[in-house]
């Protein structure tokens, strides 16, 4: 895999809205296709992964609709999406400090990247059943989700240095596996493979 660390303008100090740091999602991933040759890496698998603020920029990208013109707007759609504790639903927080313009746009529908969404069972910031409800639909609408629960552990819960890192090596094994059930991932396990078979005995793999 060839990896890209992405940044984008804040609210506060650059950003002027939300959309400012939507629109530079977009042009990250616009900008790595047009670099597909250079950086060798096929264009038409582009993995965007996030978490929390950052999968809400990736979900946005993957299925924000009506400001760009089609060519451009395919172009800034990833092929597959990672998303770590997932802000793809509403937060559990009063209703000023939520910004609708996050939300708005990401309602499941057909035509959508395959997502793999990584949530903890304990995360205080997004309610499981909306995070069920939200895969649930978009499956139902032609699409694959895959929900994987992790019973400990609250928002961030995946992050290195957390837990003797187990929760940072169990995502990441599931991640391999995701990608490598859509055809985008081959080879052995970066993971040694004492720590691939106890994590895989431990809990169920299949999509």
């Amino acid at each position: 895999m060839v990896a890209a660390s992405t940044t984008y303008r804040l609210l506060g100090k650059q950003a002027e809205s939300v959309l400012d740091c939507m629109s530079d999602s977009r042009a990250a991933i616009r900008w790595l296709r047009a670099q597909a040759d250079e950086l060798r890496f096929d264009p038409t698998q582009l993995v965007v992964a996030g978490g929390s603020a950052g999968t809400n920029l990736a979900a946005n990208a993957a299925i924000r609709v009506g400001d760009e013109p089609d060519a451009v707007a395919q172009e800034s759609r990833p092929d597959a999406l990672v998303l770590f504790s997932p802000a793809v639903v509403r937060p559990m927080a009063k209703e000023d400090l939520i910004d609708e313009q996050l939300y708005a746009q990401l309602q499941p529908r057909s035509g959508l990247p395959p997502m793999l969404l990584l949530h903890a069972m304990e995360d205080e910031i997004f309610a499981l059943n909306a995070l069920q409800h939200f895969c649930e639909e978009m499956n139902a609408t032609g699409n694959l989700c895959v929900l994987q629960l992790y019973p400990q552990g609250k928002h961030g819960f995946f992050n290195y240095g957390r837990e003797e890192n187990r929760p940072f090596y169990e995502t990441m094994i599931r991640v391999e596996q995701f990608l490598g059930h859509l055809g985008m991932l081959h080879g052995g396990s970066i993971l040694s493979e004492e720590l691939t078979q106890l994590l895989r005995e431990e809990d169920d793999w299949s999509l």
